[in-house]
């Protein structure tokens, strides 16, 4: 999200107490998702495909916070975090030069606990529709795994933020409804 990347390294925090009353996440993928380690690796996202896709730095960005994505690939068994999926995707073949370069700049804010902004905040989202957020490959055969969500992005994000930040409001709708799925929030 790039308020995110706004409040925690852009900005400092007295700036932000100077000059920001607070932020609003509506339908925020905050903590990143699954979805874009899927779009990457299958080089196709949205109405992108092919090696565009692959190279979409907004994916690469919206890759899954380490800290909050654990166990989310499991392979024949073994299970891999979200800080494992680029060498699974090196090692069968699905990442490039590009590919390195632009996960070598994203990879340090990937890694970071997401820091509490330290202003003021409000989350509304949805937790009520499933969306990706996990793979189970067993013999080359992919089954994905879905929980809380938007139906786009993953819950994860304002579920940890509203559950670890400072002066923090957060609705969740918890609709199994896709007028309250992520543009329908939005819109």
């Amino acid at each position: 999200s790039f308020m995110r990347y706004f409040t925690t390294k852009y900005s400092s925090k007295e700036w932000l107490r100077q000059y920001v009353d607070g932020v609003i996440f509506l339908s925020p993928g905050l903590a990143g998702t699954f979805s874009s380690i899927v779009f990457v690796a299958t080089e196709n996202a949205f109405s992108l495909s092919g090696i565009a896709a692959r190279h979409m730095i907004s994916q690469w960005a919206m890759f899954p916070n380490f800290p909050l994505f654990k166990k989310c690939i499991e392979i024949d068994g073994k299970s891999y975090d979200a800080s494992d999926a680029f060498d699974l995707m090196k090692e069968a073949g699905y990442t490039d030069d590009t590919c390195t370069a632009i996960y070598n700049e994203v990879k340090p804010f990937l890694e970071e606990e997401m820091p509490d902004p330290g202003i003021r905040t409000a989350f509304i989202y949805n937790s009520g529709l499933p969306a990706k957020c996990g793979v189970k490959v067993i013999k080359g055969k992919a089954q994905f795994e879905y929980c809380g969500s938007d139906g786009g992005l993953e819950a994860k994000g304002a579920q940890y933020a509203c559950s670890h930040w400072n002066d923090v409001d957060c609705y969740d709708y918890q609709k199994n409804d896709t007028e309250f799925g992520h543009f329908g929030i939005i819109n």
